[in-house]
């Protein structure tokens, strides 16, 4: 466990089955919100830190009902007909 909570000592000693990702997520939002590089380190927390990263990404990104999911882009044809691609990849 952590001393004292002190992520900045944690991440030193951690192996490298420790959760990093989550950590350089939260050190990025916490400087980027200009609070303290401070937080909650254990295995619960960790849990609680990726549903609250999930659910921040999920609220937070654009509406993608109306594009394409292979290429990405928006179908901008308003005559009712789509038209059908098909992508073959080898």
């Amino acid at each position: 466990m952590c001393p004292d909570g002190n992520v900045t000592q944690c991440l030193i000693h951690t192996n490298q089955t420790a959760p990093r990702g989550v950590f350089a997520i939260k050190f990025i939002e916490k400087i980027l919100n200009g609070e303290e590089l401070q937080f909650p380190v254990g295995r619960k927390d960790v849990a609680e830190l990726r549903r609250q990263i999930a659910t921040t990404l999920l609220r937070e990104s654009d509406d993608l009902t109306n594009l394409c999911f292979n290429c990405g882009e928006e179908n901008a044809d308003d005559s009712g007909e789509a038209e059908l691609t098909w992508v073959f990849y080898v």
